[in-house]
């Protein structure tokens, strides 16, 4: 599908006016939500081809920063943890990977150019005590990575969830437990 404008903005609580936009990104289906990098930098992306851009908010304007190819989620939400930005998918394989980029838009690694890493489909995820906690959206699977920016570093996975396909559910995570679902069962995983 083509692409079409899309706009990232800010409203006041108070009055409901538009406190700054941010027009220069476009995608056709703008998915996961954008990520806060910093005071005033955010992160926007989206799969189906897309370009994510890292832009500056700065009274009421806005400043592209960078922009990338490299990454880009398609449905997956990008995690910023240790000054970088851990993100799924890419537009070079569609839906495949876990790529790790710096606030300068480097790639600091991608899975996809590794020979042993596990081949992630739309790998959901959420970050803690310094890992990031993932589910694999095809396989099911749950993937506990050190959140490095220096290497990609698996540190166990499970199969948890039975369906092979879509598990593209989010998943939560409180006092050690994490809650994953496909379209016929939900678990509560221990991880403490």
């Amino acid at each position: 599908k083509p692409k079409r404008p899309t706009a990232v903005f800010a409203l006041s609580p108070k009055d409901g006016s538009a406190l700054w936009d941010y027009t220069k990104w476009s995608c056709s289906k703008p998915i996961p939500n954008p990520v806060v990098t910093g005071k005033d930098t955010i992160f926007v992306t989206s799969g189906y081809k897309s370009v994510s851009h890292h832009f500056q908010v700065a009274g009421g304007k806005t400043k592209t920063l960078w922009t990338t190819e490299d990454a880009a989620s398609w449905i997956e939400q990008p995690i910023f943890v240790n000054d970088h930005l851990f993100v799924g998918g890419t537009t070079k394989k569609n839906r495949n990977g876990l790529i790790c980029i710096n606030l300068n838009g480097e790639v600091q690694w991608d899975t996809n150019e590794m020979e042993n890493a596990p081949k992630f489909e739309h790998l959901n995820m959420i970050t803690a005590d310094g890992m990031l906690i993932g589910l694999d959206g095809k396989s099911g699977t749950v993937h506990l990575i050190e959140a490095n920016p220096k290497e990609f570093k698996e540190l166990a996975s499970a199969k948890v969830v039975s369906e092979d396909g879509q598990n593209w559910a989010p998943i939560a995570l409180s006092d050690g437990k994490l809650l994953v679902r496909d379209h016929n069962e939900m678990k509560c995983l221990n991880l403490k």
